[in-house]
């Protein structure tokens, strides 16, 4: 299941220059970090807790897409930004098996140079989803996949995403 949506946040263009000022930590910084959690580039804190309002308003946006409605989860954000360096630091992987679902949404300018890759067992690629800004990404966590193009040099033209781990209450 890969499921895409445009536009997903309302108003995006008042948010994003929040968004742009939060901090941000390399892997080995990132005060939450598991030695079993590693990724390249920068990431915030967990939204949850540092910008509750806005996770609730996202929560809200999600539970209004198909793909969730009437489903009870939980949600962790993290902006995450992945500059031109990061690249040859990436790998195909999948998500935290605690999860059910991930996702991503394209927060900066549309960059058809960049997307993420989905991949079969064998690491074929088997879809491409572009950067397209605000646009929602949601897979099963159990997908390989791996970003692909980055580039800029700070959050505000960099490839700067929302990335979303959703737990399904059963």
């Amino acid at each position: 299941m890969i499921f895409q949506q445009e536009n997903f946040i309302p108003n995006l263009d008042y948010i994003l220059p929040s968004l742009h000022k939060l901090k941000l930590y390399k892997n080995e910084e990132f005060t939450n970090k598991s030695k079993s959690c590693s990724w390249p580039g920068l990431r915030s804190q967990s939204l949850t807790e540092t910008e509750p309002f806005f996770v609730n308003h996202l929560s809200d946006l999600l539970a209004n897409l198909p793909i969730l409605k009437n489903t009870k989860f939980q949600i962790a954000v993290y902006t995450h930004l992945r500059l031109k360096e990061d690249e040859s630091k990436d790998w195909i992987h999948k998500d935290n098996k605690f999860y059910n679902i991930s996702g991503l949404v394209y927060l900066n300018e549309t960059n058809y140079n960049s997307g993420t890759l989905f991949y079969d067992d064998n690491e074929n690629v088997i879809n491409d989803v572009k950067y397209v800004k605000n646009r929602i990404v949601l897979f099963d966590g159990n997908y390989f996949h791996k970003g692909y193009g980055y580039y800029g040099d700070e959050a505000k033209n960099g490839r700067y995403t929302l990335n979303l781990f959703i737990k399904k209450e059963k």
